[in-house]
């Protein structure tokens, strides 16, 4: 198995391609990806939810932390890199539904010309796309939240 840090770039677990050849599709889904925090500017440098490899695995090599508090800290930040912003998405789509459903079937918006049917149907993807954006934006707020947690467990381990 070949690990770089993430200063290198994110490697496969198992030296497998993250893609099945043509002549293997017995494994559709890519292999998950290791990236491995050795540094603290590692750790600064972990990249967002969504531009991480979307089956990530994160390994703290951090000299100072408890292998209970290394292991949940690696699995909360495996969980937030590959935060999609789906459930946000899902939950933006059922607001606009019936809220939008309300709206037409108690009269203030009538939808009677196929104008007004595209303008539904653009509501609903500017829902989706909203809910999905702010799940990311989400997603990055608290992964450098735990990524702070980390530095100060890093920091008073180092201390004392």
């Amino acid at each position: 198995m070949t690990e770089l840090p993430i200063s290198k770039s994110a490697v496969p677990l198992a030296g497998k391609p993250s893609r099945a050849s043509a002549s293997d599709r017995s494994n559709p889904l890519p292999a998950p990806f290791l990236i491995k925090v050795e540094t603290l500017d590692d750790l600064r440098r972990l990249p967002p939810p969504r531009l991480a490899p979307a089956r990530v695995r994160v390994e703290l090599a951090l000299p100072g932390l408890a292998d209970d508090e290394r292991r949940t800290f690696e699995k909360r930040l495996t969980d937030e890199l590959a935060a999609c912003g789906c459930s946000e998405s899902s939950i933006a789509l059922l607001i606009y539904f019936i809220t939008a459903g309300a709206l037409v079937w108690f009269g203030p918006l009538a939808p009677g010309s196929w104008l007004g049917w595209v303008a539904l149907v653009l509501g609903m993807a500017l829902a989706s796309m909203a809910g999905k954006i702010a799940g990311l934006v989400h997603a990055n707020v608290r992964l450098r939240r735990i990524a702070a947690e980390v530095m100060r467990a890093v920091q008073v381990q180092g201390d004392g």
